[in-house]
């Protein structure tokens, strides 16, 4: 999966019983980096660095960037930063707003460099997080999107998670290109085992009839990707 625009604020909340660093570092290398049910990485292992920062305030920080890796060189596929704050009401639940910036090489994005913008909104509660986001121009000048988000985790036992996520994007200005639809959508389930500061990953996801195809090429399909994290 692509960096996130969550910060450790938000994870808390899907992730309870995990530490409440305020500070964080981590290390991903998964099979596949795919966002929104497609490859950025055409299909190569990528390594994924993030970093974040989650004030006591609400106020959460990330940067990351991800690299693909390949046979001939090492390639740049996206580097992202986002900041958000959430708001913990009295019953519990997060209200959470925050941007993101993101940005792809030419090497993701079917030879052109390419990136985004998104406004996004959020309701946390327990462990399901609920979004909209909105992008003026998502890829493309003069191309506005929304994005409808759900994600959910349950901890069935002590240090294994289950995770789903589904997602929709909605064209609602710009031209359309030939051949693509003004509505997609996307699902990702996954499981998850913590070993101390490592975690392994296991995940499906998929994506069906998309506004914006990222790379052009054939490895938009399902696929099952395996991730190692390591929590510096």
């Amino acid at each position: 999966m692509s960096a996130r625009p969550v910060g450790l604020a938000c994870l808390l909340f899907l992730y309870p019983s995990i530490a409440h660093a305020q500070a964080g570092a981590t290390v991903t290398v998964t099979t596949d980096e795919r966002f929104r049910g497609r490859s950025v990485s055409r299909g190569n292992p990528a390594v994924v660095f993030n970093l974040s920062y989650d004030d006591p305030s609400g106020i959460y920080a990330g940067a990351a960037a991800t690299t693909a890796i390949v046979e001939s060189a090492p390639k740049v596929i996206n580097i992202q930063a986002n900041i958000g704050f959430i708001h913990r009401t009295a019953g519990g639940t997060g209200l959470e707003l925050g941007v993101v910036q993101s940005n792809y090489s030419q090497y993701s994005s079917g030879g052109r460099s390419a990136n985004y913008t998104e406004i996004y909104a959020g309701v946390l509660k327990r462990r399901l997080a609920f979004r909209v986001h909105y992008s003026p121009h998502y890829f493309q000048p003069g191309v506005q999107t929304v994005y409808l988000s759900v994600d959910g985790a349950v901890e069935p036992a002590t240090n294994w998670h289950l995770t789903a996520h589904a997602g929709s994007l909605v064209r609602i200005a710009g031209p359309t290109a030939r051949g693509t639809s003004r509505v997609g959508y996307d699902w990702r389930i996954g499981a998850a085992r913590s070993l101390g500061a490592v975690e392994l990953q296991l995940a499906a996801s998929d994506g069906g009839p998309s506004p914006e195809r990222y790379n052009g090429t054939d490895h938009d399909r399902l696929a099952v990707t395996f991730s190692v994290v390591w929590s510096l």
